[in-house]
C-alpha cells in the first residue's frame, strides 16, 4: 500500500474484478472508449499488473502493466478522475506499476497531457500512433488466394504462432480471450492451409475498435478488413495504427481518416520495440496483453 502526502490522501492497491464497473465509469469520465468488457479482460488476464487509487474507498485512478516475459512490458490505462488531478495520484500509480516491471524495455502510448509525466521517468518518444475513425468499407473484390473466416477455440494456437513469429510476443492468452468474448469478433486469413493474418473487432463505449491486426501481406489485410466491414453494417469504428507512409494509404482506402494522435514512448528509447514492422498494421493492442 502506498500513501500519498497532502493535499491528496489516496491508497494504491490492486484493481479487483468487483471494480470493473467503477473503472469503466472512470474511463468514460475522461472520454475514453473502453467499456466494461475491456476492463474485465485486463483484470482477468493480468491481475498482478492492475492497480487502483482510492480516496475514502472511491476509485479515483487506475493503471495497468502487461508483461511479456523479460523482453517487454506495456503501461496502459493511466487514468485519474478529472476532479482529482494535480495531487500526485497519477505519479503514484505509474511509479507503483513501474516498480514491478521485470522487462528490459517498457512501452506506452501517451496523450500530450500525459507525456511529460513519462518523460520525467526516462521515457522517450519513438513513434506516432494515429487514431483512425470512420465507417469501415470494403474495397472492391479482387482475385484472392486467401480465404477468411471467424476464429474459434481450435484456431487460437495456430493464430498465436503466426502472431508470435511476426511480433516476437506470446499472446495466446489474449487471443483465446478475444476468440471467446461475446462482444468481440476475431477473424483470420488462410492461404494454402497456413495462417496469413488476423484481425479483431472489439466492442467499445462509443464505437467498436478494430485491432490488433497482424497480416503477412496486403492480400491478407484486404480479406480480413473486408470481412470485418461486411459485418459492420455502416457503423463507425476506431483503429489505432503506428504512423507509417504505406499504412496511411491502405487505411484511407478502407474509408478511415485520422482523428487524433498519440505518442508511442519507451524506456529506454528503443524504436525496435515499438512494433513498427509493416506486418503489424494496427497498434498491436499491447495494453491488453
Amino acid at each position: 500500500m502506498v500513501e500519498l502526502t497532502p493535499p491528496t490522501f489516496a491508497s494504491i492497491g490492486r484493481l479487483e474484478r468487483e471494480d470493473v464497473s467503477s473503472a469503466a465509469a472512470l474511463s468514460a469520465a475522461v472520454g475514453w472508449n473502453q467499456n466494461e468488457e475491456d476492463w474485465v479482460r485486463l483484470v482477468e488476464l493480468h491481475p498482478e499488473g492492475a492497480f487502483a487509487a482510492r480516496v475514502d474507498g472511491e476509485l479515483v485512478g487506475t493503471t495497468t502493466l502487461v508483461s511479456y516475459g523479460d523482453a517487454l512490458a506495456w503501461l496502459g490505462m493511466v487514468i485519474v478522475h478529472p476532479e482529482r488531478r494535480g495531487g500526485g495520484i497519477g505519479s503514484a500509480l505509474v511509479d507503483t506499476a513501474l516498480a514491478g516491471a521485470p522487462s528490459r524495455v517498457i512501452g506506452l502510448d501517451a496523450t500530450d497531457l500525459g507525456a511529460p509525466l513519462y518523460e520525467r521517468r526516462g521515457f522517450a518518444g519513438v513513434a506516432t500512433i494515429d487514431r483512425w475513425s470512420g465507417v469501415l468499407r470494403a474495397e472492391p473484390a479482387r482475385r484472392h488466394h486467401a480465404s477468411v473466416r471467424s476464429a474459434g477455440a481450435g484456431d487460437v494456437d495456430r493464430i498465436a504462432r503466426f502472431d508470435s513469429a511476426l511480433s516476437g510476443l506470446d499472446r495466446v492468452a489474449l487471443l483465446s480471450q478475444l476468440a471467446s468474448e461475446a462482444g468481440t469478433t476475431l477473424v483470420f486469413a488462410e492461404r494454402g492451409g497456413t495462417v496469413a493474418g488476423f484481425a479483431a473487432l472489439r466492442s467499445g463505449r462509443e464505437r467498436p475498435h478494430v485491432g490488433p491486426i497482424v497480416v503477412f501481406d496486403d492480400e491478407a489485410l484486404h480479406v480480413v478488413i473486408n470481412e470485418l466491414a461486411s459485418r459492420m453494417a455502416g457503423e463507425h469504428v476506431f483503429l489505432d495504427a503506428v504512423r507509417q507512409e504505406h499504412t496511411s494509404g491502405r487505411l484511407e482506402a478502407f474509408g478511415l481518416q485520422v482523428a487524433r494522435s498519440l505518442r508511442r514512448m519507451t524506456r529506454p528509447a528503443a524504436p525496435e520495440a515499438a512494433m513498427m514492422r509493416p506486418e503489424l498494421v494496427a497498434a498491436m493492442g499491447l495494453e491488453w496483453g
